[in-house]
């Protein structure tokens, strides 16, 4: 008569393929979920980057309409940028502020920032158009995104 029970060794065996598979799907999934995190980080901080655009293009356009507001149209003023600058909208006066400096920190409408993030822009002026480069970085997950040659004109189209 035959033995039909499994011995140690095959019981064995069935373990060791369980865990190499385990070990691999829980790799997997791990590097899964690291890419997911730095994805989001870097969405979170493009957008950041795609605000402070939105905040020039706005100073911009403020300086060039701010001639029409008055009865006697006077010439437009170009903004006058530092070379390096933080902007911010400032929720207490409602403009925008521009400071001199070459870090910043992303401060949100409600007033808090984050502290591991901070952006510089560099301003360039050409007589038709300024150039910014905006920069940001992460310092916690050491990642950094940037808008290069990024060119706003002079003027606005208006309506």
């Amino acid at each position: 008569m035959k033995n039909k029970g499994t011995s140690f060794g095959e019981i064995m065996i069935v373990f060791l393929i369980i865990s190499v598979a385990l070990i691999v799907f829980l790799r997997i999934t791990s590097d899964y979920l690291k890419s997911l995190v730095f994805v989001k980080d870097f969405f979170i901080l493009n957008s950041l980057l795609q605000s402070k655009h939105q905040l020039l293009i706005a100073y911009r356009n403020k300086a060039l309409e701010e001639p029409f507001m008055v009865e006697t149209i006077a010439p437009a003023q170009w903004p006058i940028f530092p070379s390096n600058f933080c902007i911010l909208f400032n929720t207490s006066t409602k403009k925008i502020d521009i400071t001199s400096s070459s870090n910043c920190s992303f401060t949100f409408i409600d007033g808090t920032s984050l502290r591991n993030v901070t952006y510089t822009i560099s301003a360039y002026s050409d007589p038709d158009y300024y150039i910014f480069d905006i920069k940001a970085y992460d310092r916690l997950r050491g990642i950094n995104s940037e808008i290069n040659r990024l060119y706003i004109t002079k003027w606005h189209p208006s309506f």
